[in-house]
């Protein structure tokens, strides 16, 4: 298995298993704790950061690494898109519903109508929350592969 599947799939599992956990534990609902999502970031990073290391000792160049970087982060942030509908629509489809709730009267209180409760309401459905996890993946994976990439160095 190449470097950056098994960096992928170490993403999925480590970024699925703590939306399991804030999902099932009812986490995502409250606000204190919901911040506890961002646990996820040092997932990513470490798992991305070894695969381009390792795509360097592989022979690919600065670029190669890069590309690696954003590689790892489709491959895991497809991963996550599924693993993370997948828990609320089938493990836990009321962790989001009081989030809901809360974002629709906000947008109601506002004086908003129903295009501003659908886009209120959008991010805290199971697609948007998916949708969130996948680029928080994409875009920290290659921020990663940009600040680990080595340049080759001059012979001489």
């Amino acid at each position: 298995m190449s470097p950056l599947t098994r960096a992928a799939l170490r993403i999925a599992v480590g970024v699925g298993a703590l939306e399991a956990v804030l999902a099932l534990a009812g986490w995502l609902e409250r606000p204190g704790v919901s911040y506890l999502a961002w646990l996820s970031v040092p997932i990513v990073v470490a798992s991305a950061a070894l695969a381009v290391r390792e795509s360097a000792g592989e022979g690919r160049d600065y670029a190669g690494q890069l590309i690696a970087g954003v590689e790892v982060g489709l491959l895991g942030g497809f991963a996550v898109v599924v693993l993370t509908w997948l828990i609320h629509q089938v493990l836990a489809p009321e962790a989001l519903a009081e989030t809901r709730a809360l974002a629709e009267a906000r947008a109601l209180a506002a004086g908003g109508g129903p295009a501003a409760v659908a886009d209120a309401v959008g991010l805290s459905s199971a697609f948007g929350r998916s949708l969130l996890r996948f680029i928080e993946v994409l875009m920290t994976s290659a921020l990663t592969g940009l600040a680990v990439a080595r340049r080759p160095r001059a012979a001489g």
